[in-house]
């Protein structure tokens, strides 16, 4: 396991290659709201100059849900678009800390009155970083991003994802590890659903082969933190909730296929868009 990790870790970081596609898909279901949420994103990369720590990036994205829906009285969930547009990453070679600028045109799937038109123009800045370690099948990882989103209302959203775990069992192709995970979410705009935190305890089964694939199943305990901006929070302070996804990810370049752990928390469980 020790290996594997180790060699994920080196695929997160600038490509070795000049030209690179990182592919990213997690449904997701929450039984909070019985709201299967579809997220998947490709990001193509160029780096003009192999020694400089800049890549030109390509970014699709698309995110849709089972329970938003439109109207004169709207009831939104999830964030329900798809974009493609430019964007620049500047990652030092070796390291997991990068920031991502994005300007993509973006259409809205379901319109709201936050996002009343049929397309808008989606900016983003965010800085990512990701740490992982293991000792004698016990790991820890931690994620972390910081960003600011012109589609919600100009906010300034960070959140924090950490698990702790240990690898119960490991066969031929597949692995099975229990962990406590815990996710923090802070704003700016003081929106209640970005204001939380919650932790509970999962398991993960995990291929081993080159599919790159988990399955994951988690029951939280939240806690919202009292804050109301615009919106009031029409929930109770704490809640709780099981979520089953699944993540594939893999990154193609010019030399080989790679496997790649998931990105960040800008597309793991602190997904901008969501209302937990």
């Amino acid at each position: 396991m020790r290996e594997a990790a180790a060699a994920a870790l080196k695929n997160i970081r600038a490509a070795d290659s000049s030209l690179y596609l990182d592919l990213y898909a997690a449904p997701l279901f929450t039984s909070r709201f019985q709201d299967k949420i579809a997220y998947a994103e490709a990001v193509a990369g160029w780096k003009p100059v192999a020694r400089w720590p800049v890549s030109l990036l390509a970014i699709g994205r698309l995110m849709q849900d089972s329970r938003s829906r439109a109207g004169d009285i709207p009831e939104i969930y999830s964030d329900n678009a798809a974009s493609l547009g430019p964007g620049l990453r500047i990652q030092p070679k070796g390291s997991n800390l990068a920031l991502t600028g994005e300007l993509s045109p973006t259409l809205n799937l379901t319109r709201n009155p936050e996002h009343p038109d049929r397309g808008e123009l989606n900016k983003r800045v965010v800085l990512t970083h990701y740490l992982y370690g293991e000792k004698r099948r016990v790991f820890a990882d931690l994620g972390a991003s910081a960003g600011w989103y012109s589609r919600y209302r100009d906010n300034v959203i960070a959140y924090a994802q950490a698990r702790a775990g240990v690898a119960a069992w490991e066969g031929r192709g597949a692995r099975l590890s229990l962990y406590a995970p815990l996710y923090v979410s802070k704003d700016t705009n003081k929106d209640f659903f970005n204001n939380y935190a919650e932790f509970g305890a999962g398991a993960e089964v995990a291929s081993v082969t080159d599919l790159n694939l988990k399955f994951r199943m988690e029951y939280l305990r939240g806690n919202y933190m009292g804050i109301e901006g615009r919106d009031r929070n029409p929930y109770a302070a704490a809640y709780h909730d099981v979520r089953a996804s699944l993540i594939w990810s893999m990154r193609f370049s010019r030399e080989r296929r790679r496997k790649v752990p998931p990105p960040g928390p800008d597309a793991g469980a602190g997904r901008p868009g969501l209302r937990w």
